[in-house]
C-alpha cells in the first residue's frame, strides 16, 4: 500500500485531485469506523443498564 504522504508529494504537481481523493477516501473510512464504534458503545451502555 502506498503511504498517503508519498502519494501527495508524488502527485502534488501532476494530479492534486488524485491525492485529495485518496485522502478523502481515508477520511471517509475513518469516519465510518468512528460511527460504528460509537454505535457499539451505545449498545453496550444500554445492555449494562
Amino acid at each position: 500500500m502506498v503511504s498517503p504522504s508519498s502519494l501527495v508529494t508524488n502527485d502534488s504537481h501532476s494530479s492534486p485531485s488524485l491525492s485529495s481523493l485518496f485522502m478523502g477516501m481515508n477520511n471517509g473510512s475513518a469516519w465510518r469506523r468512528n460511527q460504528r464504534t460509537k454505535k457499539e458503545a451505545s449498545r453496550h451502555e444500554k445492555a449494562r443498564m
